[in-house]
């Protein structure tokens, strides 16, 4: 059995409960006495497994709720579970019934997000928001791999000049300490230094072309 070792309002209506010295969860304080808990009172295995599955319930539900909006990776989602107060186990369970379901999926996250971004950032610049949003890396290298393998045209070159014709210059025209600004500028998006250098020398086909 466990220790109710602290029972600390969040606010009218919740309650952080501490089981032997840690945190364990968030109830209602109408929960809290539906199973008489009490600080300094055991917790029985038969009270805890009821909790548990109030627990899990809840924040399944929560992850439903949160899926509606918006999609999330798997990190990001236990994350945003793990704020709301769930426990552990309910947390894990909740994410791996999203995963089962097909709501919560990695692999399609990244995908998604570099096929949709690809034309605006540098691949490293892809690679750093997806870590940001805790992609695991080998999934990150596997779509940053197949992507830019299959596409067929240079999308790290794509995606300057659409930075670039953003910024609306003409690169040969300005003075060298805005040249170097906008140099800075790319180096900050995560394209490489030779590329950028490259880049810039083709910027004058543009208004050669008119475009």
């Amino acid at each position: 059995m466990s220790l109710v070792s602290g029972m600390v309002p969040i606010d009218k209506r919740k309650v952080k409960v501490y089981l032997d010295g840690e945190f364990a969860f968030v109830l209602y304080k109408s929960e809290c006495a539906r199973f008489g808990l009490e600080e300094n009172e055991e917790l029985t295995p038969e009270v805890f497994e009821a909790i548990s599955g109030v627990l899990h319930k809840r924040a399944q539900n929560r992850a439903v709720y949160l899926l509606k909006d918006r999609d999330y990776t798997e990190g990001r989602l236990r994350n945003k579970l793990k704020e709301s107060g769930y426990s552990e186990d309910a947390v894990i369970a909740s994410v791996e019934k999203m995963k089962a379901y097909g709501y919560v999926n990695d692999y399609n996250y990244a995908e998604s997000f570099v096929r949709n971004k690809a034309g605006m950032m540098s691949r490293r610049e892809l690679e750093y928001k997806l870590t940001e949003k805790l992609v695991p890396r080998d999934i990150i290298r596997q779509v940053m791999s197949e992507f830019f393998e299959a596409s067929d045209e240079d999308a790290e070159r794509q995606a300057f000049f659409n930075l670039y014709r953003k910024k609306n210059v003409n690169y040969a025209e300005l003075e060298e300490k805005d040249k170097q600004r906008l140099l800075n500028f790319f180096l900050r998006k995560g394209f490489s230094y030779d590329n950028i250098v490259s880049y810039l020398h083709e910027t004058d086909k543009l208004y050669e072309n008119g475009t």
